[in-house]
């Protein structure tokens, strides 16, 4: 059995080295060790998606690669027991969503023919009032060709999860006592969206189109679905200026 207590420490959960080579011959269940690795990453251990997502692609054949980097996790999670989320006295009820993408973040490290070396990254973590509820880093399903197509695609993933959270939230702040002091908007939260990318914010807040980024028309009307206009915000993530 793979525990944190029966092995050395690691001082960071990822690999920098290609995830393929000769069959896995390891005692343990690889897919056991992925399931209870993801249940970390959606409760406790945010830090460790990157590399749990990355372990996980390779559920249904693993290489005694794999399960090196497996191993790496489960080291690196031994030499940090004392992390945690830190839920700290809300002075405010407000949405924040942080979202980025890495543009062919795989390119030179999965093999060149496969196509997931050039497909991009999703990452983000939406927080109510500081405390972290929902964080995801997975690989694309289609290719971008621009860095501003992978950051417009990032944004509408982070959205669509998003929008039926602020839904939520709103529904049980009109059936739910909340102090006054939380309420800045009465019934109504705010939500703010941090991104990083300028292409992709003048797209999100202006709807400027042309030919090149009419495929992205869909995420408009997504956007313009969150109403009313005071509850949501997109931000610089360097700048923080409002948009």
């Amino acid at each position: 059995m793979l525990t944190p207590t029966r092995c050395q420490q690691q001082k960071k959960p990822w690999v920098s080295t290609q995830l393929v080579f000769r069959r896995s011959v390891e005692p343990w269940s690889y897919p056991s060790i992925i399931g209870m690795l993801l249940y970390l990453t959606t409760n406790t251990r945010p830090d460790i998606a990157f590399a749990v997502s990355q372990v996980a692609r390779f559920t249904h054949a693993p290489k005694q690669s794999h399960a090196t980097a497996v191993k790496m996790i489960v080291r690196y999670l031994k030499g940090t027991m004392d992390y945690g989320t830190i839920v700290k006295k809300a002075t405010k009820l407000s949405l924040t969503c942080f979202c980025d993408a890495d543009f062919a973040g795989l390119f030179k490290r999965d093999p060149d023919k496969e196509q997931s070396s050039a497909k991009s990254r999703t990452g983000y973590i939406i927080k109510l009032s500081g405390c972290p509820l929902i964080s995801k880093s997975q690989l694309q399903p289609t290719i971008s060709l621009s860095t501003a197509e992978s950051e417009y695609y990032a944004l509408s993933q982070a959205m669509r999860v998003l929008l039926p959270i602020r839904s939520l939230v709103e529904e049980l702040m009109q059936n739910v006592h909340i102090p006054p002091s939380l309420r800045t908007l009465g019934n109504h939260i705010r939500a703010t969206v941090h991104e990083d990318n300028t292409s992709c914010l003048s797209l999100a807040n202006d709807q400027n189109y042309i030919s090149y980024t009419s495929l992205s028309c869909p995420l408009a009307f997504l956007l313009a679905s969150c109403q009313p206009r005071k509850c949501r915000s997109c931000l610089r993530r360097d700048q923080q200026t409002g948009c």
